[in-house]
């Protein structure tokens, strides 16, 4: 794409509207670019809310954030239908919400001005909350109620055969405090894939099970190991939530975690023995004990001082 075209271009948007009213818009000068993707941030000029205006190729491939995250909206809509287990459900939007995917619905400059053959535009929500690299919950309750809720919504994608493949949750989730509960908005949905590959599901969950220690010390990995070893303080650590958590998953890129029903999955799966269906089922069945294991610590934090805060 002509980046210096869409440049130039996203400075005549003035407003859109979504059907329910007309929001104006003031281009706030920040952008970046994301693989094929072009993000612009916009905020409305009466109520300061953020927006995010995402610019892709127009491509075919079943890939990339404007195909996926629409598809993930419907997902979370529908979840009371789509989920009859109310432990599985989050019971709000996790992503961010998509306001119009219709360049028409932009002012007139705008829209004359962009070329649908040639690109897709999406608007887009900016997260709410505090981002997780920059700041985490003080105690241990709140951060594994992040891992759970991630859990669960990688889990929904996976039953819905959607990879987000580029699990970083330092990086990608913002949480917040709602009516006394923590809440994700999980971003950058650039490299995820619907109607994914069976290996893209079972690796989603190899990833997330590597990063859980991400969340618990809020320090990315690659501070968290030497020489492909885990170091302080995951080695050191003796609360009676964590240790049992963490001896559950495997964090060595080596080994799988949940290792007798993951590595008997990844088994079959390079031997071809199982088909796509067997294999997104029996990803949904790890999630759900992925998400049991989760609980659990949640739940004995919650009702033990001593492993309540971060040490």
């Amino acid at each position: 794409m002509n980046e210096h075209y869409y440049d130039e271009m996203i400075k005549s948007i003035k407003s859109v509207n979504d059907k329910t009213r007309n929001i104006p818009l003031k281009y706030t000068g920040l952008n970046k670019k994301g693989g094929s993707t072009l993000a612009y941030e916009f905020e409305n000029t009466e109520t300061n809310e953020r927006y995010f205006l995402k610019i892709t190729p127009n491509e075919d491939n079943g890939g990339g954030e404007l195909r996926v995250l629409p598809k993930v909206n419907q997902l979370f809509k529908n979840e009371v239908l789509s989920e009859p287990d109310a432990l599985k459900r989050l019971g709000y939007i996790p992503v961010p919400t998509i306001i119009t995917d219709d360049p028409s619905r932009f002012n007139p400059e705008f829209a004359s001005l962009f070329k649908p053959e040639e690109s897709l535009l999406q608007l887009q929500t900016a997260a709410a909350g505090t981002h997780s690299e920059r700041e985490l919950p003080e105690s241990i309750t709140d951060r594994l109620s992040i891992l759970l809720s991630f859990a669960k919504l990688l889990r929904t994608c996976a039953k819905n055969k959607i990879a987000y493949v580029d699990i970083k949750p330092l990086e990608h989730l913002f949480w917040e405090r709602y009516n006394g509960q923590i809440r994700i908005t999980l971003i950058d949905w650039g490299i995820a894939r619907a109607n994914a590959e069976p290996a893209l599901l079972a690796d989603d969950i190899r990833k997330f099970c590597q990063t859980i220690p991400e969340v618990i010390y809020g320090k990315k990995m690659a501070d968290l190991q030497y020489k492909g070893k885990l170091t302080y303080p995951i080695q050191s650590e003796n609360r009676s939530a964590l240790t049992p958590l963490l001896s559950t998953f495997s964090f060595n890129s080596e080994l799988p975690p949940l290792s007798t029903e993951y590595a008997a999955l990844i088994s079959d799966l390079l031997s071809g023995s199982l088909n796509e269906l067997r294999v997104q089922n029996r990803c949904v069945s790890i999630w759900d004990a992925v998400i049991t294991a989760l609980d659990q610590a949640r739940l004995q934090t919650q009702n033990n001082t001593a492993d309540a805060l971060d040490n």
